[in-house]
């Protein structure tokens, strides 16, 4: 084997270790739910040092399903509405904050309690599956 096919070689089962290390979060959490709520959001900064990259979706240990939703200003309405991915720039601080993008849990079995800390897999395109820890706090003065 040459050692420039080697180096390929190489390079391509490294690449996506580097891809990953690209990816930084900060910020995580979900705010808590009343009692009867079924629908919560949670939010994060993404911080991509890398390629550009794509959440595709969000995966837990619940039935629930999770969706990548934004807020739209309609005839003067804010509405919701369901994004199919999530673009990630190269070089850029993407944030998913109240108002904003997000990631929401619909239809909801039970609650969040503040104190708690919910752990979710984050499923990009280019990075791959990122398991992101996101604490649970009382959120009613923000």
């Amino acid at each position: 084997m040459s050692d420039r096919l080697l180096v390929a070689l190489l390079l391509c089962f490294l690449s996506p270790v580097v891809w990953a290390d690209s990816l930084q979060f900060s910020e995580p959490w979900i705010r808590a739910t009343p009692p009867g709520a079924v629908t919560a959001a949670a939010y994060l900064s993404i911080n991509n040092n890398g390629e550009p990259d794509r959440l595709l979706s969000i995966e837990w240990d619940r039935d629930t399903p999770i969706e990548i939703h934004t807020v739209d200003n309609q005839n003067g309405m804010m509405r919701m509405r369901k994004l199919e991915f999530l673009p990630v720039p190269a070089g850029q601080l993407t944030t998913l904050a109240p108002g904003g993008q997000h990631i929401m849990f619909v239809g909801l079995q039970q609650g969040f309690v503040a104190g708690q800390s919910v752990g979710l897999i984050l499923i990009f395109e280019q990075a791959g599956r990122r398991h992101v820890d996101f604490p649970v706090i009382d959120a009613r003065g923000l």
